[in-house]
């Protein structure tokens, strides 16, 4: 669904969001952020977001099942991304509180239709919490997220579209 990035793009910081898991490493400049696409990240930091008892690690590789995934975080330069300008494609703001898995996320959720989610959608100036009772988790703000809506329940419209 995502284009390619262009020949030569730089390596770049990836998180990925799982069910219990805060993933983050480097991924190759052509790496495509599709639901469903194993994505390599190396080196990788594993840090639990449901449970302060599993300590956080450091690996050499770690291969990321894109179908459990609940987010991918792009970070550094997005607009560097070939990607961004598909995302920049979906025109429909739906701002308010998403409950994604166990997560809320505040933003500006985008469509290419109203009230309508592709497989993955984007989630622009996105503030995550973690909703597990315990968590000790303290979320993220990312300017991008994007987001595997098989795992979206629902959400609360921000009426006022402070997203």
């Amino acid at each position: 669904m995502f284009g390619k990035k262009k020949a030569g793009s730089q390596p770049f910081v990836l998180q990925v969001l799982t069910t219990d898991y805060l993933l983050e490493g480097t991924v190759p400049g052509n790496t495509y952020l599709v639901v469903g696409t194993p994505i390599s990240l190396s080196p990788a930091q594993i840090q639990c977001t449901t449970s302060a008892a599993i300590p956080a690690q450091t690996l050499a590789q770690f291969v990321v099942m894109g179908g459990g995934s609940v987010a991918f975080i792009p970070r550094g330069e997005i607009e560097q991304l070939e990607q961004y300008a598909v995302w920049k494609q979906y025109k429909n703001a739906m701002p308010g509180d998403y409950y994604v898995g166990p997560y809320v996320m505040r933003g500006r959720m985008m469509g290419l239709s109203m009230g309508l989610l592709e497989a993955e959608a984007p989630i622009f100036d996105v503030h995550i919490t973690c909703q597990v009772p315990g968590s000790t988790w303290p979320g993220l703000y990312a300017p991008l997220a994007v987001v595997n809506t098989h795992w979206v329940a629902g959400y609360i419209p921000d009426l006022a579209g402070n997203g």
